[in-house]
């Protein structure tokens, strides 16, 4: 066997690896261990977690500023989907609507509209997963196949993306409507 009895250690967390550089040293293993890297990598494992913390703020940074302009979007839309029918708005008012019953349409065409948005994503997004799994698990080095996965967690990810979606939008009309139908 030209590859001789090997031992590696891999740690799974950002964790302190000081312990198990102590143990590798100690004079118990000396006649055990003949080769042994013991370079201390806490330094680099430091600086990959920083970076890593500020990536993902740095994400989260962009993720709200992608939810405000959704917000400012749909105000928009709802503003313009106001105006287009401010004859039919007059009219109802003059009949004795309800101000729900003259509300409860553009929340209604807004949730619609994100229901359909959400699946038409999710058949997109599973789409492209399936067609280019095998690239994505090579390149990535995983051992699971990812849309197998996204499959078996659809329910969650999307339900939460319709639900967060939801909000989003609710926060938008309900500041439309507040503004610009002055019920």
């Amino acid at each position: 066997n030209p590859f001789g009895p090997t031992l590696l250690i891999k740690t799974g967390a950002n964790i302190d690896i000081n312990p198990i550089l102590e143990l590798a040293a100690s004079p118990r293993y000396e006649d055990i261990i003949l080769e042994k890297d013991l370079t201390n990598y806490q330094e680099l494992i430091n600086k990959i977690d920083f970076w890593g913390r500020r990536i993902k703020f740095l994400g989260f940074i962009i993720s709200g500023v992608f939810v405000l302009i959704v917000i400012l979007v749909i105000f928009n839309a709802i503003r313009l989907s106001i105006y287009a029918r401010l004859e039919e708005i007059k009219i109802m008012r003059l009949v004795g609507a309800t101000s729900w019953s003259i509300r409860a349409p553009f929340l209604v065409e807004i949730f619609i509209s994100v229901f359909f948005a959400s699946l038409i994503s999710l058949f997109l997004f599973l789409s492209i997963i399936s067609k280019f799994q095998p690239q994505i698990a090579s390149f990535l080095n995983f051992k699971i196949n990812l849309f197998n996965y996204l499959v078996n967690n659809a329910l969650f990810i999307w339900g939460g993306q319709i639900v967060f979606s939801l909000l989003i939008c609710w926060l938008a009309v309900s500041l439309a409507m507040k503004k610009y139908l002055k019920i």
